[in-house]
């Protein structure tokens, strides 16, 4: 061991050269001398001193520099892995139907394979979430990523238009190709819009080479070989639409406003672990109409404010009430801008 740490920079073919200069020093001393020499640790440290390794400290940084770029390590993925928080199908209020969606389009194929043979069934390559912003969409990814068991990849649009589209092309290479290798895997896509907008709009044209990227990866000869896609967008008719054809992303599912049903739902999930006093989740879901389901988790927060606040002037009360719930509601109505305000000269 102690001679294993004076060989850090050595090859392999460098010990071996060591080795056999040992062996090829005690066989010429039998010869020459007549006489049996016996391997000592000395006689070990000398020989090692005498040989010359072959890599040196920036040969090692050059090559790791190379390995991280370009070797794909074959790992599993998770969602926690990803640095994604621990959301469940469970732990998303209303969107039943979509949720049974993905578990049929994403779980079904990965666990149930030989039966979709038997059918004859193709699975789906990928699905388009879209809908305007805050009522679950993200959620609902992450909820994938928790729940399939498969490995989970994502890439933000908005991040790789600050990238470029050259660069934004070789990383969604490279993302598919580290997919295929740790099959079966999902890759999310957020923000597709901005990744892949629509090639006849004149804003969308430097980001053609991105565009026909995705579309080679999905329509490639080989396959993708247990690799299956997500995307997300608020602007579904801002996206090229080749990619929406069938074959590609070709489930469309709209995650729409929650009705005063989805928002009791809601409610209920964001208040599951609280402490309430006779609220009523019902009529908060009437009192929310118009509300996305981000904006009503805002009020639940906002309502727990309002305990925190009388916590700070002294009181001992640690459940919701109603009245929270009022003040909270009326802290967002005056929150809220004003559109006919926007239009005023003094601004």
């Amino acid at each position: 061991e102690p001679q294993a740490r004076k060989l850090l920079f050595h090859t392999g073919a460098d010990i071996e050269a060591v080795v056999n200069s040992v062996m090829s020093s005690a066989f010429y001393n039998k010869v020459l001398e007549n006489k049996e020499q016996k391997i000592t640790q000395e006689v070990l440290e000398e020989i090692i001193k005498a040989t010359r390794p072959s890599m040196d400290t920036s040969m090692i940084e050059e090559y790791e520099k190379f390995r991280v770029s370009y070797q794909r390590d074959k790992k599993v993925v998770k969602g926690w892995e990803s640095g994604i928080s621990h959301i469940g199908f469970d732990d998303i209020g209303d969107l039943d139907e979509i949720k049974a969606s993905l578990k049929e389009s994403f779980q079904l194929p990965i666990e149930k394979p030989e039966l979709l043979k038997r059918l004859g069934v193709q699975p789906v390559k990928g699905i388009l979430l879209y809908g305007p912003p805050g009522n679950g969409k993200t959620l609902l990814a992450k909820a994938v990523a928790n729940e399939v068991s498969a490995n989970f990849f994502t890439l933000s649009g908005a991040d790789m238009v600050k990238r470029g589209s050259s660069q934004a092309a070789t990383m969604i290479k490279e993302l598919f190709n580290l997919a295929k290798d740790n099959a079966p895997a999902i890759i999310f896509i957020d923000e597709l819009d901005q990744l892949a907008p629509d090639r006849n709009n004149p804003m969308g044209a430097d980001f053609i080479p991105v565009t026909t990227q995705l579309l080679g990866e999905l329509d490639g000869i080989k396959g993708l070989n247990g690799v299956m896609m997500l995307a997300a967008t608020n602007r579904p008719e801002s996206v090229e639409q080749a990619l929406l054809r069938p074959g590609r992303l070709e489930k469309h599912l709209y995650v729409q406003p929650p009705d005063e049903d989805g928002r009791r739902k809601i409610f209920e999930v964001c208040l599951r672990d609280t402490n309430a006093k006779d609220v009523s989740v019902e009529t908060l879901a009437k009192l929310t109409s118009g509300f996305s389901g981000a904006e009503i988790c805002e009020t639940v927060n906002n309502a727990k404010k309002v305990v925190l606040a009388e916590a700070a002037g002294g009181s001992s009360r640690d459940w919701l009430t109603m009245d929270d719930f009022s003040q909270a509601l009326e802290r967002k109505r005056k929150e809220t801008i004003n559109p006919n305000l926007m239009n005023r000269n003094e601004f």
